[in-house]
């Protein structure tokens, strides 16, 4: 299945993508960040699905830093 290097960056992958969601105490974020998200996130699912998961991600660089976001915050009743 995977080797033990490829399993070692999966696990930071998923470690990156815990502590990015762990990181809620901003209220706001970057357009960048949340994208790094999301591209960690895909990638976990690319591994896991091969093939038929493929994925292009695209931002003007200054778009990154420039555009701030504010976290959504889910409420546990």
């Amino acid at each position: 299945m995977f080797g033990a290097t490829e399993t070692s960056q999966l696990i930071d992958t998923l470690s990156r993508l815990f502590r990015m969601c762990l990181n809620s105490e901003k209220r706001y974020t970057t357009l960048g960040s949340e994208l790094n998200f999301v591209r960690a996130y895909l990638n976990l699912q690319q591994k896991r699905m091969g093939n038929k998961l493929q994925f292009s991600l695209h931002m003007e660089a200054a778009t990154e830093s420039s555009c701030l976001l504010i976290r959504w915050k889910a409420v546990h009743v």
